[in-house]
């Protein structure tokens, strides 16, 4: 996992990408399977072809078992590892926690440093479609 993608300096700084690594890296996460209509939303989403190219790559699951994958690779990369917000590091933690990967990948996952000056932004409250039990935003 690799913070080479450029954003917007002030609010999100870099996002992340998956980058060509030694065979000694590692990088955890989670797989999904999506229809291709979801795939294609996922991807425009993303922002790719432009800002992601989307790779094929070998996964190695915990269970031992390999699948090939595809993942989201930064088509615009910066020459140097950027840092990204506070928000959006606190979303990939979170989101690792719980998913259950590895202690060992959360640990590093908490090593990162994010930007100078990013912060938490403070809670916010559910926007009205977000309370309705069982309402769906798309």
């Amino acid at each position: 996992l690799s913070f080479t993608l450029p954003g917007t300096p002030v609010f999100e700084p870099a996002f992340a990408s998956i980058e060509p690594a030694d065979e000694a890296s590692e990088c955890h996460g989670v797989l999904y399977s999506l229809r291709p209509s979801d795939f294609l939303r996922l991807c425009l989403s993303e922002g790719a072809p432009l800002l992601y190219a989307v790779v094929s790559i070998p996964v190695m699951q915990y269970n031992g078992a390999y699948v090939n994958a595809f993942a989201f690779r930064a088509a615009v990369r910066s020459c140097v590892e950027l840092r990204p917000s506070l928000r959006y590091l606190q979303l990939i933690r979170e989101a690792a926690r719980e998913a259950g990967l590895a202690q060992s990948w959360l640990d590093k996952l908490d090593r990162i440093r994010a930007a100078p000056g990013s912060s938490q932004p403070p809670a916010q409250r559910p926007r009205d479609y977000e309370r309705r039990p069982g309402a769906t935003f798309v």
